[in-house]
């Protein structure tokens, strides 16, 4: 006996059997129990998500005198008939019937009744490939087809068709079948068929069929011929032509730490071991696309067929890698996919993607800019927690500033701040909380509100991206007593009415910067309020102490 492929011996015959349409099933069943049948349908989605499958069991379904639950009994004369390949049951592929004189047939054939059931059902696939004229020729065979006829139409490409035919149809539309859907139905499969297989192997072979049964099927059909009855994970990377995870993992590790010299070794290996470079750019968009779906939602279905350490090492390389660079990643690794696929040089290509991702400064985009802010900010955070600059000592300070200058080069304004912050009233510096007269020179720091708000910035950005893409419109805040005012330039009334609604969240990052927790103002202006308010700090202290004693920083 010839061998038949999976996707056919496992092909859906009941509504029970198909994986991943629940909505569609759920409502063809109730036509058919309520015997409210339409006379055209349209079928649309994409590839291998049942459509042509759904159609014939619907149309068996609508023709069984005593359907249960919306499914053809089995075991009627007429689903026998049907079963044998009734004329009652005409398909057609329109990829190869795509001319007139083909839908002119079922016009002039459609007027004759059905032989066994009580409708005459045209499955038309692929309905998107008729001619202008063929269109033509259907359109008022479905406007008024006799009480008998039912068109179903099946098409990937809906955008295709035009709106005549569209407005004439009930339609459905077909969803990607979830990963985790196509692995327990792999499994099952797999099972029956006597085959050992590792879960790797089988949840990669779910992902790599984005969405297709028929597609999961078929490569499920391979790894069988390659591996026998025993199926691992590395035979099915094999077979497929793509890395493993881990090798996805590190790779997006050195491009997290902008590690170009790691990244060229990573692309000699690929190319080296003989593996498709447009095949690894697709498996790397994923990956960035798992990252940032765990970056916004962790706790995602998306991720329950991952094993728990696979979403714990997902976490930690999105914490890592911040929103901002995985969108640029994911932009600039899709908009190379292109020039991959049409292009003679793929190294190349995949080498120019990887460069751009790690040098941000060359950029000018927004997004750009944003990530490398967080690369320094990180940069930073890395240096202070190996113990650079964690806290300065005033002679250390003053020795500094002595041989800064003693080299002809100023210090710093950042080691001046710092400095002034060890510094305590025991040196002579006057403390403006206790009221104690200095008798150096007094070193005074304005208010930071310029400061204060760029960290305000930096907090929302990660909080609350909704909220930040609008009050980052704002000129600034001014921090005054026990209150925090949000100034919004001119013409900005509906983002200053969304931060308005957001005044907690506000507050309980101002609260975390500053120890304590204002009340949070908005008002429309140029910004200089926030100047007057600096100035009249100043002169406050001038007053209070005497110019000649008052060193501002």
């Amino acid at each position: 006996m010839a061998y038949k492929a999976l996707y056919r011996a496992y092909r859906p015959t009941c509504f029970d059997e198909v994986v991943g349409q629940e909505i569609t099933v759920r409502t063809l069943r109730a036509q058919v129990q309520s015997g409210h049948i339409a006379h055209a349908y349209l079928f649309t989605g994409p590839r291998g998500t049942g459509k042509t499958s759904i159609a014939k069991i619907f149309a068996r379904a609508i023709n069984c005198p005593s359907p249960v639950n919306g499914d053809a009994c089995g075991s009627c004369g007429v689903c026998g008939q049907l079963s044998q390949g009734s004329m009652d049951i005409i398909e057609m592929d329109a990829a190869s019937n795509n001319g007139v004189d083909e839908v002119r047939s079922i016009r002039d054939n459609i007027v004759f009744p059905p032989q066994s059931g009580r409708y005459k059902v045209y499955i038309i696939d692929e309905v998107h490939m008729l001619s202008g004229g063929a269109f033509n020729a259907l359109l008022k065979t479905l406007e008024e087809p006799p009480e008998h006829a039912v068109f179903i139409l099946a098409t990937t490409e809906v955008h295709k068709l035009p709106a005549t035919i569209l407005s004439r149809c009930q339609r459905f539309n077909f969803k990607n079948i979830s990963a985790q859907d196509i692995m327990r139905h792999l499994t099952h499969v797999l099972a029956d068929q006597g085959i050992n297989a590792e879960p790797e192997a089988v949840e990669l072979l779910a992902r790599s069929a984005e969405g297709g049964m028929r597609d999961a099927l078929s490569l499920a059909d391979m790894c069988i011929s390659y591996c026998g009855s025993d199926i691992k994970y590395q035979d099915v990377v094999e077979i497929l032509g793509t890395a493993d995870r881990q090798f996805i993992f590190r790779v997006a590790d050195m491009l997290i730490a902008r590690d170009r010299a790691q990244l060229m070794e990573a692309v000699n290996s690929l190319i080296s071991d003989g593996r498709d470079p447009g095949v690894f750019l697709k498996d790397l968009i994923g990956h960035f696309s798992d990252l940032m779906a765990m970056s916004a939602a962790p706790e995602s279905v998306r991720f329950e067929s991952m094993t728990p350490q696979t979403r714990g090492e997902l976490a930690r390389q999105a914490e890592r890698a911040g929103d901002e660079m995985l969108l640029r990643a994911v932009e600039i690794l899709s908009a190379a996919e292109g020039p991959m696929r049409v292009g003679t040089r793929p190294r190349v290509t995949l080498e120019t993607a990887f460069m751009r991702i790690c040098s941000p400064c060359l950029e000018t985009d927004m997004t750009a800019l944003t990530d490398r802010i967080n690369l320094l900010e990180r940069r930073l955070e890395e240096a202070a927690a190996a113990g650079f600059g964690a806290g300065i000592r005033q002679g250390e300070s003053e020795q500094g500033e002595q041989s800064g200058e003693a080299a002809g080069k100023k210090p710093s304004q950042q080691a001046k701040r710092t400095a002034a912050k060890a510094e305590g009233p025991e040196t002579g510096r006057t403390d403006m909380r206790g009221g104690e007269t200095a008798s150096k020179t007094a070193q005074i720091s304005a208010p930071r509100d310029g400061e204060l708000w760029q960290a305000l910035l930096g907090r929302i950005r990660k909080s609350s991206p909704l909220l930040f893409s609008a009050i980052k419109e704002a000129s600034g805040g001014v921090l005054s007593g026990d209150s925090y005012t949000v100034i919004f330039p001119e013409g900005n009334d509906a983002k200053m009415s969304f931060a308005q609604k957001k005044q907690e969240l506000i507050a309980q990052e101002l609260s975390a910067l500053t120890g304590s927790k204002p009340a949070v103002l908005f008002e429309t202006g140029s910004g200089k309020k926030q100047q007057d308010d600096t100035e009249a700090f100043r002169q406050k202290a001038i007053d209070l102490f005497g110019e000649d004693n008052i060193k501002f920083t």
